[in-house]
């Protein structure tokens, strides 16, 4: 049975039972923390507060989890997907190179700022119980990565192997550390810019790309 969040209670007191299997109740959990990670984001998501929305104790949720990082790699792991998926949707509408790059960097910006504590589980999430990504999570991640660089690849050609690998990585960093430092902190001076405008700007001096264009709707 799926849950959707209007089946789950908020406001119920801890510790009061419902008469739920253990499936239905490790479905119930996930709903409440994928919630939680788009209303508080990471610190927000802890046992206490998802076993509060489903009016269980916290110590159930061990129950039906092995961790509270199982729990949290469950939701960082469909943020990843949907992000993915974006992305891919993105570029596979675009004709040329130049445009197919430019869209795969506006669509993850335009992710991240539409879904800010989402997009930041990825970098925040520490880890209590295990010293290691799973491979689910480390695969995702490095799907989103090689779609940047796949991506990227046609624009630096005539570069060699190494030059093109180094300058992927820096500007895969770049664009991840601008993001997180507009969201996070902002901009020296107090100056005002979007995620898209600052990679942008990032992709076009390294590049030489002009900035995505915008339609008439967005200026």
């Amino acid at each position: 049975m799926a849950y959707s969040h209007a089946d789950i209670p908020s406001d119920t007191a801890v510790g009061r039972r419902y008469d739920h299997s253990r499936p239905e109740i490790r479905e119930m959990a996930f709903v409440a923390a994928r919630r939680l990670a788009e209303l508080e984001g990471y610190p927000g998501m802890t046992a206490r507060a998802i076993a509060d929305r489903i009016g269980y104790t916290a110590g159930t949720l061990y129950l039906v989890y092995k961790n509270l990082d199982e729990l949290i790699d469950r939701v960082t792991a469909e943020v990843l997907k949907r992000q993915h998926y974006t992305l891919t949707v993105a570029v596979d509408a675009q004709g040329t190179d130049a445009d197919k790059f430019r869209a795969l960097v506006d669509a993850y910006c335009t992710f991240a700022e539409n879904y800010p504590k989402q997009w930041m589980l990825p970098f925040l999430h520490e880890r209590k119980r295990s010293t290691t990504v799973p491979k689910e999570i480390a695969d995702l991640k490095r799907k989103l990565y090689d779609l940047f660089a796949t991506a990227l690849k046609p624009l630096l050609a005539g570069r060699d192997k190494e030059k093109i690998a180094s300058m992927t990585v820096a500007l895969w960093s770049g664009v991840c550390g601008s993001t997180i430092l507009l969201l996070e902190q902002g901009l020296p001076g107090n100056r005002s810019l979007e995620p898209t405008e600052l990679s942008g700007s990032l992709i076009a001096s390294v590049l030489g790309l002009s900035p995505a264009r915008k339609s008439p709707d967005e200026s």
